[in-house]
């Protein structure tokens, strides 16, 4: 199980005590103008993977 939100400036992961995978979101307005900030989700029966794009970090596995 996974919880994807946003943002916190500079992005994160974390695993709770659950197992429960945490992903926050970079900002966008951290960026420079002119960048991109986006990404998608795969979604797999075993696992998701966030695919960054540019500046979007990508989680790969959670």
């Amino acid at each position: 199980m996974a919880c994807l939100s946003g943002h916190d400036h500079k992005g994160g992961y974390s695993v709770d005590s659950h197992g429960i995978h945490h992903r926050v979101l970079e900002a966008a307005l951290e960026f420079p103008p002119g960048s991109n900030a986006f990404g998608y989700v795969d979604v797999y029966h075993d696992r998701l993977s966030l695919v960054g794009t540019d500046r979007m970090v990508s989680t790969e596995d959670f």
